[in-house]
């Protein structure tokens, strides 16, 4: 049915594509981005799109442990027909505003990627760069923060200003590739916590990125494993979401404890939502958690990192950290937090996407 429509309307289609790239140009060209509206009657605007000009988006390409990180970036919007430059000199930028930064003064480097907004693909450059989704009212399913840059922890930034930067057009970038694995890994085992949807969900992408992304290898171990002594000879154990007391209860009084004793020998037990609340629940750590109770259904936070923590290696000071009604944690020792949420009332703090009582993170470990 669509390809007979396409085959018959083809010319009408074609003007219409035709027509809305011209105006997606003619809006970059003016730094105007289009406002959020109301389409569907009962619902009120909560969050406007800001009337600031938006002419260029620029990425920095400076940092060389970030190099893999710019070149996909820069690639996907290339293969999204979207004209990326490189700034041949540097660049005087007087309202550059970097990601979740006030507006000011910058002298970009060369080298730095700049992609300018007057182009037929305009709107899709504004979704992949933006620095806020500006969610008009909280009517969503899961994500409402998506920024490639902030996906990738990129330096970069906008600006409204009329610039004629001294710049060439970035030829198809290949694909990266993959990460390297490290030399000598360490012993990785996983352990799902139960046989439920979100335990099969959150292993079942840990165990794609294990394999088909990081190539580093890992094997399975179950609760009867690790009541026998199946840890022996792990260096790290990865436990994913799932039920904390489905794990609790399978695991036994042998097995619980033989984890304990494990995490106690020098074992590195690394947990995330149900893997982080059955770490708590068998006094792995002494953090303590609580339920949300603010709305963030998907969205991004910057955090700060520890550098002197073996987990901030090439992260940087910062990182954006994806959150969606996440446990709250409070930690018994400060000083071993590597990432925390900045105080809510420092100008560090910044949500991109939607949220709705993110207060209650100020401060607290991620």
């Amino acid at each position: 049915m669509s390809l007979s429509y396409g085959a018959a309307n083809a010319d009408d289609i074609l003007a219409r594509w035709h027509a809305a790239w011209v105006e997606a140009d003619a809006q970059g060209r003016a730094g105007r981005l289009e406002p959020n509206e109301i389409v569907n009657p009962g619902n009120e605007l909560v969050t406007q799109v800001p009337d600031r000009p938006l002419r260029h988006w620029f990425v920095r390409a400076d940092d060389p442990t970030k190099a893999r990180e710019v070149r996909a970036l820069v690639r996907r919007l290339q293969r999204m027909d979207v004209k990326v430059y490189r700034l041949k000199e540097p660049l005087a930028v007087p309202d550059f505003k970097g990601y979740g930064r006030p507006p000011g003064p910058a002298r970009l480097p060369a080298g730095t990627y700049w992609v300018p907004m007057a182009q037929a693909q305009k709107h899709w450059v504004q979704a992949m760069l933006n620095e806020d989704t500006y969610t008009p009212f909280p009517y969503f399913y899961d994500v409402t923060g998506w920024s490639n840059p902030l996906l990738f922890n990129l330096r970069g930034g906008n600006s409204g200003a009329v610039l004629h930067p001294a710049a060439a057009r970035v030829r198809p970038l290949a694909d990266p590739g993959r990460p390297k694995p490290p030399a000598s890994p360490p012993e990785v085992a996983l352990y799902q916590l139960d046989e439920g949807a979100s335990a099969i969900e959150s292993s079942g992408w840990l165990r794609y990125l294990l394999e088909r992304v990081w190539r580093l290898p890992y094997r399975e171990v179950d609760a009867a494993a690790i009541a026998a002594g199946g840890l022996d000879g792990a260096e790290v154990l990865l436990v994913p979401n799932g039920s904390d007391t489905d794990a609790a209860e399978a695991l036994g009084p042998a097995g619980r404890q033989a984890l304990v004793d494990w995490v106690a020998g020098g074992g590195r037990y690394v947990g995330w939502q149900g893997g982080t609340r059955l770490a708590a629940a068998l006094g792995i750590t002494t953090a303590t958690l609580a339920e949300p109770t603010s709305d963030i259904p998907g969205s991004l936070l910057r955090v700060r990192v520890d550098r002197d923590s073996p987990l901030g290696d090439d992260v940087g000071r910062f990182a954006w950290a994806f959150y969606a009604y996440d446990l709250v944690m409070r930690a018994s020792d400060p000083a071993q937090v590597a990432v925390a949420y900045p105080p809510a009332d420092h100008p560090d703090f910044f949500v991109s996407g939607f949220a709705a009582g993110e207060e209650e993170l100020g401060a607290r470990p991620r």
